[in-house]
């Protein structure tokens, strides 16, 4: 019996990112299914938990959140039980090498840490112009320069994330790059320009093994729905996996369902418990 159904949000739950984080209403009446069907439905996502609890007042519903692409997992209560940031050595020594060898490659290079800040530094003033309202504006990035590391160490600004836009052609060039230079992150595309950097581990495929532990659940008794890389890792946990139809090949070839919408897996989810005769 599937008991747990976990989305991740842009381009899944949230089909258009940019006009907010409500979801679409079909999808909240699918999420009101699974639990009339006594099916929990938690998220899993590279947003900040904030941007998880304002997605649950949606949705009316309250789980394990998973955020920050598994750097951090919060119980219903709020307990803090999964946190995982970079070193600050590690930090700098990725910061560095992206802005040595790489920086003239990017459209921007960005820092996030734990407090839902971003630090943005652009290659140009040509980039920064083209990119201000697509990144910085929209979302209250702040502009560093010098020693943006020591700064954050000196007051406790956990680094939780690294990322940075280039081309849709260059990003898979330059993500293996990065992988040779860096074992200590996990490096992804996470969208068509960009690649996330993460400590080591930070993958919503772990932070779910933390959740199935904790609420002793198996692997065929866990639904998972994405569509970029790194949601791959969350399709491998589960038996129930669900990629979006809009996701690139690769990803679709790693789940075991295509679907176009969250509702649509919710159906699937329901129609396979019904089979099985619960």
């Amino acid at each position: 019996m599937i008991k747990l159904f976990v989305s991740d949000l842009d381009g899944t739950l949230i089909h258009e990112p940019k006009t907010g984080i409500e979801p679409n209403e079909r999808n909240v009446n699918a999420i009101r299914l699974l639990h009339e069907n006594d099916i929990e439905f938690a998220v899993a996502t590279g947003r900040f938990d904030y941007h998880i609890l304002e997605i649950e007042g949606y949705i009316e519903s309250r789980n394990y959140r998973i955020g920050l692409n598994g750097g951090t997992i919060y119980t219903k209560d709020n307990t803090l039980i999964w946190e995982k940031a970079f070193t600050y050595e590690e930090a700098e020594k990725l910061k560095s090498d992206i802005e040595k060898n790489y920086m003239k490659e990017l459209n921007y290079l960005v820092l996030q840490t734990v407090e839902a800040k971003r630090y943005i530094k652009y290659p140009s003033f040509w980039k920064k112009a083209v990119n201000f309202y697509g990144y910085q504006r929209r979302f209250n990035a702040i502009s560093y320069s010098g020693d943006l590391v020591k700064e954050l160490a000196g007051r406790n600004e956990k680094i939780m994330k690294v990322l940075i836009a280039t081309d849709s052609e260059n990003k898979y060039i330059l993500q293996e790059k990065l992988r040779e230079r860096h074992s200590e992150a996990e490096i992804t595309i996470s969208g068509p320009v960009s690649i996330e950097i993460v400590p080591k581990g930070n993958t919503k495929g772990n932070a779910m093994r933390v959740v199935m532990e904790k609420k002793k659940l198996k692997e065929n008794e866990v639904a998972f729905i994405g569509d970029s890389y790194n949601d791959i890792s969350g399709f491998e946990v589960c038996k129930y996996s669900f990629a979006m139809s809009h996701a690139d090949d690769f990803i679709k070839s790693r789940a075991a369902f295509v679907v176009d919408t969250v509702a649509d897996a919710v159906d699937t989810v329901i129609k396979i418990n019904r089979e099985n005769g619960l």
